[in-house]
C-alpha cells in the first residue's frame, strides 16, 4: 500500500483553485480580505465600484460579511510588483496615474513600499473620475501618519474598530474646517484639544487596529457624520461644560461626537 504525500502549499493552491473557480474570477478582478470593521460599502467605496457588483461578481447576497472572508472584486486592474529602486511617484508616473490614486487603491498612506509587494493600478479613467480624488488629503507625511495612529490609539483605546475609525475621521474634519488649523499636526497639538497630548499618553506607539482604523479614515469613511468633536459623558463632570451645548450627531462605544 503507497502512501500519498501532499505538500502543504500544493493542497493550499488547490483549494484556492476550487474556491474561486466557482465563483469565476473576471481578467483583472482582484481579492480583498476582509479586515475588521469593513463592510460591503466601504469595500465598495474602496475600489470605486458598487455593492451591487461585489455581490454579483461573488455570487452572495448576503450584507454580513467576517473578518478573513475573501471577496472578488470586480474590475480591470492592473497590478505591479515593486522593484528595488521603486516609489510610487514612479509608479504613478510610469502608469498615468496620480500617486493619491495610488494610495487610495492600496490602502497606502505612508511611503514605504517593499521589493516584492504587488500594488494595484486604477485605470486612468478611474483615476480622473473616482470620487476619491477630492475627499481624502492629497499627502499625508509619514510623521503626521503616526501621529495620527497614535491619537487614535490613545483616545480610543478599548473602543471598537468603528470607533477608532471615528476618531480619526474628526481630526480629518477639523483640517478640512476652517475654524481649526489646517494640518494634522496643528489640530492635534492645537492647546487643550485632545487630553492624551496632555497627559503624553500620545507618546505611546500605535498598534495595528489603530494603523488600519486611520487607513481606514483616510479612505474617505467618516462614521461620525462630520463631526469636529468627540466626548466620553461619564467623564465630563461639570453641567456648564461648553461641550454639551453642542448638536450630537451620533453615539459610538463610549463617545458621543458632535457638530
Amino acid at each position: 500500500m503507497h502512501k500519498f504525500k501532499f505538500k502543504l502549499p500544493l493542497i493550499i493552491g488547490l483549494i484556492g483553485i476550487l474556491i474561486f473557480s466557482s465563483v469565476g474570477i473576471a481578467l483583472g478582478s482582484v481579492v480583498h480580505r476582509v479586515s475588521p470593521g469593513e463592510n460591503l460599502w466601504t469595500i465598495a467605496r474602496w475600489y470605486n465600484t458598487t455593492v451591487n457588483q461585489i455581490k454579483t461578481a461573488n455570487n452572495y447576497w448576503s450584507n454580513r460579511i467576517t473578518v478573513g472572508q475573501q471577496l472578488v472584486i470586480p474590475g480591470n486592474f492592473k497590478t505591479h510588483r515593486v522593484k528595488p529602486g521603486d516609489s510610487l511617484h514612479k509608479i504613478a508616473h510610469r502608469f498615468s496615474v496620480s500617486i493619491n490614486q495610488l494610495r487610495i487603491h492600496n490602502g497606502i498612506w505612508h511611503n514605504i513600499i517593499r521589493s516584492g509587494d504587488i500594488l494595484t493600478i486604477p485605470s486612468s479613467t478611474e483615476a480622473k473620475n473616482s470620487y476619491a480624488a477630492n475627499t481624502v488629503p492629497n499627502y499625508i507625511s509619514d510623521k503626521e501618519f503616526d501621529l495620527l495612529s497614535r491619537l487614535v490609539q490613545a483616545e480610543a483605546l478599548g473602543e471598537s474598530f468603528e470607533g477608532k475609525v471615528a476618531v480619526a475621521a474628526v481630526v480629518l474634519n477639523r483640517v478640512e474646517d476652517s475654524k481649526f488649523p489646517n494640518t494634522i499636526s496643528k489640530v492635534i497639538y492645537q492647546p487643550l484639544a485632545f487630553e492624551p497630548v496632555m497627559n503624553g499618553r500620545i507618546y505611546h506607539p500605535a498598534n495595528n487596529e489603530s494603523i488600519k482604523a486611520v487607513e481606514a479614515a483616510l479612505n474617505g469613511w467618516d462614521p461620525t457624520n462630520n463631526s469636529l468633536y468627540f466626548y466620553n459623558p461619564a467623564k465630563v463632570y461639570s453641567p456648564y461644560n461648553w461641550i454639551w451645548s453642542r448638536s450630537i450627531t451620533t453615539r459610538i462605544d463610549n463617545h458621543v461626537f458632535a457638530l
